[in-house]
């Protein structure tokens, strides 16, 4: 979803979030959800710096 507007990207991820997020309640969820926001945020912040080249880290 390189190319994809920010509006798309939150709806795609949005249910497989929910899905993972309800997967694993039952399971060591502190571990799985503090490793879940980690890769999130480094596609995220990939996609970002894909999205938007000249800006800057800060």
């Amino acid at each position: 979803m390189r190319g994809a507007p920010q509006r798309e990207v939150i709806r795609d991820l949005n249910p497989i979030i929910r899905g993972w997020s309800r997967y694993y309640t039952s399971a060591v969820s502190r571990k799985i959800f503090s490793s879940m926001d980690n890769a999130m945020f480094e596609k995220l912040w990939k996609w970002a710096i894909h999205k938007h080249p000249n800006k800057g880290k800060y």
